[in-house]
């Protein structure tokens, strides 16, 4: 009793509740009473169940925790399982965070990859199951709490005496708590054995000993353990015992006045064991040398057993280096393989969606090539019904009239002769009157219906295309047709020979090209060139070199030497580089062809063509065989120029033009030397076509 010798008698809680009553102690307290003493111990279960509550809340709260999703933080609903063990709702928290098979977990950041999508990942009917008896016993603990203080109410009684009661009781209740976490403390302290240390450890910060070996009476941590006593004589005869048992506890008792003087039986005991100091490399075994076990590593590389200890942990040290360099080369892959096949799913994906574009583009011409044949064939449905409606009813017409008449002159032959002979002249001007009518609707003109047997349509060749119809490929090496290039003092034209398929598509040419002085500094300049895919597909080329595709380089130097090689290039990817090409431009003097002009006043524009007017090709004689062409493009972007032959007109309409867009054009007049003219550049609009 003297750890509580800090308290003051009157401090102390009476704490007797049951029994006789003590006279002094109702004196001193002045407030003791029957009522007060059952009101105490019914307080004191109160509390004893608040303590309860307060636990089984505390309990409730973390098992809530547990049961909370870490996204939305309420009670799992429909719970799924990711693969790094974790569990999300389903929705909308882990629909979320899904991209693409990957899913990246709020709780590790572990980006995990699911094969089958979001359905394929198990769900958790156990942790479910869990949920709804959990919430059922919320909502029955909830209940209980609301009849708890009905029950256990107690009875009226005078305000003041109540307030009074209620203070003493708090004091009380207050000193008994202090009174008890004290005496609870102190009978913890008294009763607690505390951890033994391992006394063969040479560290500073010995470990905690694992077993206490009777034969030596000392506390040995696993590792001196293992080292100390080998599995050979005469360690086998040494007994063990736990550090905390009883027999343990009785040995320490026994030593306790030793320790206090010194380590006299520690001491004995380390001079007759035998210390492991040394290790064999051969048998790669660690010995004692002032055992008998040394004989038997005579001859053999034996170091000293911290040596080894220092080379194997050194080597150990660094294979784990390497281990964790190679785990980390191992996730770098492992992250690129991941983010490879991420692309790759991204990739797909584009192509796909580009797929099924390019074929509901394709049925949709298809569709509107339908329409069209349709809507021709009613046209002429219409036109040939009407025309042979009309024609039956004229002669429908005819007949009528004639049979009428028909039937009047042989009532008027049966009749009387005079009455006959006074209209005879009369009927018989009207039976030839007839018979003409007869032949003129017999021989009116019938509706030529041989025009439908041209209206036939033969998809055979488009069926052979779609066979044929497979994935993009880059373009072919193209080829310069050098024997219609041509150039002039600041301008180079090259023509382009056609590809060699007719699948080939070439979206845009990229032309390199560099003067004499520039090759000797490895200096070039490139220039790209745009192409219309539908120029690239139903171009064709004649003899005379209309429908030819035509690069034209301008603002060059005069009598200058360039060299030029071309390539192409689609989605697919870049053709090889052209042959190159030497062109020298002409001086001013060389030049002899003359320039062509256009007359725009003079040009005319429709909604799918453009008529251009020039004087040009007629005003140079015959012997000079200068020959003019007309080249044309869009004037939006840097494009190919399409080439169509003027065949010496003043005059030359271009067709298949877009409605409502520029169009960009000047005359190129060359010879067969490949000297060549250009005339002013004109740019004219076609005419919007009509909307009904």
């Amino acid at each position: 009793m003297s750890h509580l010798s800090f308290w003051s008698r009157a401090d102390l809680p009476d704490i007797r509740l049951s029994g006789n009553r003590r006279t002094d102690a109702q004196e001193s307290r002045g407030h003791s009473s029957a009522f007060t003493r059952s009101h105490n111990h019914r307080h004191r279960k109160v509390t004893t169940a608040s303590s309860n509550l307060n636990n089984s809340v505390t309990m409730d709260v973390d098992v809530d925790n547990d049961l909370q999703c870490p996204i939305c933080l309420e009670l799992y609903t429909y719970p799924i399982i990711l693969p790094c063990s974790h569990v999300l709702c389903r929705s909308p928290c882990a629909e979320q965070l899904f991209d693409f098979n990957f899913i990246r977990c709020p709780v590790c950041r572990d980006n995990c990859y699911v094969s089958g999508g979001i359905t394929s990942l198990p769900r958790v009917i156990a942790l479910e199951n869990i949920i709804e008896r959990y919430k059922n016993e919320q909502k029955k603990g909830k209940n209980e709490k609301t009849t708890i203080p009905s029950t256990n109410q107690p009875k009226q009684q005078n305000p003041a005496a109540q307030k009074d009661t209620s203070e003493t009781l708090a004091k009380s209740l207050s000193l008994l708590n202090d009174s008890v976490s004290a005496l609870t403390s102190l009978t913890s302290s008294m009763n607690t054995v505390p951890d033994k240390k391992c006394q063969h450890c040479k560290s500073a910060s010995p470990k905690r000993a694992k077993k206490l070996c009777v034969t030596c009476n000392l506390y040995f941590c696993a590792t001196c353990l293992r080292q100390s006593h080998p599995n050979k004589e005469p360690f086998t005869s040494h007994e063990f015992v736990d550090p905390h048992s009883e027999r343990a506890t009785s040995g320490l008792r026994q030593t306790g006045s030793s320790d206090k003087t010194g380590s006299t039986t520690v001491s004995s005991a380390l001079k007759h064991q035998n210390l492991i100091d040394a290790y064999c490399s051969m048998c790669m075994q660690a010995f004692s040398s002032n055992s008998d076990e040394r004989s038997a590593h005579v001859g053999h590389p034996v170091v000293a057993i911290e040596q080894a200890y220092r080379e194997f942990k050194n080597l150990i040290e660094g294979n784990a280096g390497k281990l964790s360099d190679s785990q980390d080369r191992v996730v770098t892959t492992l992250k690129d393989l991941k983010d490879s096949l991420k692309d790759v799913q991204h990739v797909l994906t584009r192509r796909r969606d580009e797929i099924n574009m390019q074929c509901d583009a394709l049925l949709a011409e298809i569709e509107n090539k339908r329409s069209y044949f349709l809507a021709d064939l009613e046209y002429e449905e219409r036109i040939q019904q009407t025309a042979l409606e009309d024609c039956i009813k004229r002669l429908e017409k005819v007949l009528g009239a004639s049979q009428g008449l028909q039937g009047y002159v042989y009532d008027m032959i049966s009749s009387e002769k005079a009455p006959f002979l006074e209209v005879a002249n009369t009927l018989n001007e009207r039976i030839l009157k007839a018979s003409v009518d007869c032949d003129n609707a017999t021989t009116a003109q019938v509706p030529d219906v041989d025009v439908l047997h041209g209206k036939v349509l033969d998809c055979r060749r488009e069926k052979v295309f779609l066979r044929e119809l497979h994935y993009l490929s880059p373009p072919s090496t193209p080829i310069v047709d050098v024997t219609r290039c041509s150039r002039s003092k600041d301008s180079v034209v090259l023509a382009l020979c056609p590809p060699s398929s007719v699948h080939e598509v070439v979206d845009q040419y990229e032309v390199n090209f560099c003067s004499e002085e520039q090759k000797n500094i490895e200096l070039e300049e490139t220039l790209v060139v745009k192409n219309s895919v539908e120029d690239s597909c139903s171009t064709k080329i004649s003899a005379n070199a209309s429908g030819i595709l035509v690069l034209l380089l301008e603002n060059l130097c005069r009598s200058t030497t360039y060299y030029f090689c071309l390539s192409a290039g689609n989605a697919a990817g870049r053709s090889g580089s052209s042959e190159v090409v030497q062109c020298t431009t002409l001086s001013d003097m060389e030049n002899v062809i003359p320039a062509p002009s256009i007359i725009e006043r003079h040009c005319k524009r429709y909604s799918s063509s453009i008529q251009i007017f020039s004087s040009s090709p007629v005003d140079v004689a015959a012997e000079q065989k200068i020959s003019h062409f007309l080249l044309y493009r869009q004037p939006a972007n840097n494009r190919v120029w399409k080439c169509v032959s003027m065949y010496g007109r003043e005059d030359h309409r271009v067709f298949g033009l877009e409605s409502g867009t520029e169009y960009e054009f000047v005359i190129l007049a060359y010879n067969l030397r490949g000297e060549c003219q250009l005339s002013n550049k004109v740019v004219i609009e076609t005419e919007s076509s009509a909307s009904f």
